[in-house]
């Protein structure tokens, strides 16, 4: 809704109101009512508590995006950025995790606890990913004849990965673990946004692969700390570095664009979720390997 509309109807509702009181929960309730078919889908449902927020910054999200029968998506359960239309993309991965949840603790792949968590660290971990392009695409913005994120020497390099770690496997809960200096904090070391970009093509990086072998270049490598690398490239290494430097950002921003497959592949307490027509649900990680 309108921000000014909001406003207005919120007036007209103190106006109205014999006591001059008129809640966020009575405004709420008020536009609940422009939408029928809404109400008609909540049927018998009530509110679990009398306390209705409402956030004024383009950023936010819940405490927990899952529990007991219930899962939020979409703009409810988190907001990023307006510019970067994360919104759609974000909204499908969550209905999908949602779908998925339901779907197997109906069907008893799962206890409900499990699914709903699955749900809630999923969610958690896509929106803390875009969070970190959108935060280093901002400050690269914002200082343009600056790289803002650091380089690999960073000092702070493995406080900072301890950090987001945790994040970005899926592992942890980002509702009130890790916040948003946190997260600003840590990506002031991810180098994110100008090692994505580094100056490399396929041919430095097999030549990199040829001299230090598979293992530095290989993707699903855990991500190299300085002292790691000094020990194996020097630090006159321009394009061994670069190499490395790309490799390793793309570890912390590439699933974002692995669309489903990446729900597949990463494990969650055990799971990984399972997309097949009519079975819809999770699937415990040593099942699938069998």
């Amino acid at each position: 809704m309108d921000q000014d509309v909001s406003a207005s109807k919120k007036r007209d509702g103190r106006t109205a109101s014999v006591s001059g009181i008129h809640s966020l929960k009575d405004h709420y309730l008020g536009q609940l009512d422009l939408v029928p078919n809404l109400k008609k889908l909540l049927g018998t449902a009530t509110l679990v508590d009398d306390c209705v927020k409402s956030a004024s910054d383009y950023s936010y999200s819940a405490d927990k995006y899952a529990g007991d029968r219930f899962r939020i998506i979409g703009d409810a359960s988190a907001f990023i950025d307006p510019l970067f239309s994360s919104g759609v993309h974000l909204a499908l991965l969550g209905g999908l995790t949602a779908a998925s949840t339901i779907a197997a603790s109906m069907r008893g792949h799962c206890s409900e606890q499990e699914a709903a968590e699955y749900h809630h660290i999923k969610v958690g971990a896509a929106y803390t990913r875009f969070f970190l392009v959108v935060m280093s695409a901002y400050q690269q913005i914002r200082s343009q004849s600056v790289d803002i994120l650091s380089d690999v020497d960073e000092d702070n390099f493995d406080r900072a990965f301890d950090i987001i770690r945790p994040v970005i496997q899926g592992t942890a809960d980002v509702g009130q673990n890790l916040t948003k200096s946190d997260l600003s904090k840590t990506l002031e070391f991810c180098q994110v946004s100008p090692a994505v970009w580094a100056p490399v093509d396929p041919e430095m990086q097999a030549e990199v692969s040829n001299r230090f072998g598979a293992e530095l270049v290989n993707p699903a490598a855990p991500i190299f700390k300085p002292e790691e690398l000094d020990a194996i490239i020097g630090s006159d290494d321009e394009d061994a570095l670069n190499v490395i430097k790309r490799i390793n950002a793309r570890k912390v921003v590439d699933p974002i664009f692995r669309g489903t497959s990446s729900l597949e592949t990463e494990v969650v307490k055990g799971f990984v979720t399972r997309l097949e027509r009519g079975n819809l649900g999770l699937i415990q990680v040593s099942q699938q390997e069998e």
